[in-house]
């Protein structure tokens, strides 16, 4: 007889998943937030106030520099400023490498400077005091620092090339003012500047370069004659010392002070003079 009953259903068997999903449930990672991380170490007031201070020591250097005549004696208190000036540029790089400074111009027109910038400037400035000592080639040394620390601070590529033009490399002083040009374009002491350099003959250029040495022949001639004439007095005047003192027969203590004393300022002068005139020579030869 049959049974009847309620048929049972098979069940699926269940593997234990021990925490995995099934391979076509596999759960998709959230997504990854950003996250903002502060440089604790970084101290932007800090570097602000440190280029605000490198600012005001170079506006008044800035301002000596380029008046129509300056004396020498300031310098030294100049290369004092410019020197704090360095000294606050470096704490500002130190407090925060990325702070600029918020200025305005002569004209009152807001600026913002980084600090790559003031610091090509601080190369700059002390490049022109060299400059206006004498050193062309210490000047372009300094004004190439600056370029390399701001190739893209325009008005240096003029000074740059005006150095180069002083040292008679017209092909430099070109390459200087086009790359200011390529910075800016409507800048006219630029444009004026290069249309001089790419006007420049060879002989014109030769005859500033023979122009130069003549003035230094002179200059250094004249300082070497001078020396000369003193030491030949010197000279001159021991002699008769001598003379008289054999002529009287007289020895005191102050004729051997006197000898010496006037054979060594005739031995310095005559040498002074003689390396002056040699200089010129080596200066001469060289050119």
């Amino acid at each position: 007889m049959a049974k009847f009953g309620a048929a049972r259903m098979p069940r699926e068997r269940v593997e234990p998943s021990f925490g995995a999903p099934p391979p076509h449930e596999a759960a998709t990672p959230p997504p990854l937030r950003s996250v903002h991380i502060i440089d604790a170490h970084r101290d932007p007031e800090t570097a602000r106030r440190a280029l605000r201070i490198a600012d005001g020591h170079l506006v008044p250097v800035n301002r000596a520099l380029f008046q129509d005549h300056i004396d020498p004696v300031h310098f030294p208190t100049l290369r004092n400023s410019l020197a704090l000036a360095t000294k606050q540029l470096d704490a500002a790089q130190r407090a925060d490498p990325t702070a600029t400074l918020s200025t305005t111009n002569h004209a009152a027109e807001s600026l913002v400077l980084k600090q790559s910038q003031l610091r090509a400037q601080a190369l700059a400035l002390e490049g022109r005091m060299v400059m206006l000592e004498g050193d062309t080639k210490g000047a372009i040394r300094l004004f190439e620092q600056a370029v390399a620390v701001e190739p893209d601070f325009a008005v240096l590529y003029h000074d740059l090339g005006q150095l180069h033009l002083a040292e008679h490399n017209k092909g430099k002083a070109i390459a200087a003012f086009q790359r200011g040009l390529a910075l800016d374009p409507d800048n006219i002491d630029m444009l004026t500047a290069l249309d001089h350099a790419e006007n420049l003959s060879g002989a014109a250029t030769a005859a500033y370069k023979f122009a130069d040495t003549s003035a230094t022949a002179i200059n250094t001639t004249a300082t070497a004659i001078r020396y000369l004439y003193l030491g030949t007095l010197a000279l001159l005047t021991l002699l008769a010392v001598g003379g008289f003192a054999l002529h009287g027969k007289q020895s005191t203590v102050a004729g051997p002070a006197i000898f010496f004393i006037v054979i060594i300022l005739a031995r310095r002068a005559i040498l002074s003079g003689l390396v002056r005139m040699f200089g010129w020579a080596l200066h001469a030869a060289g050119s």
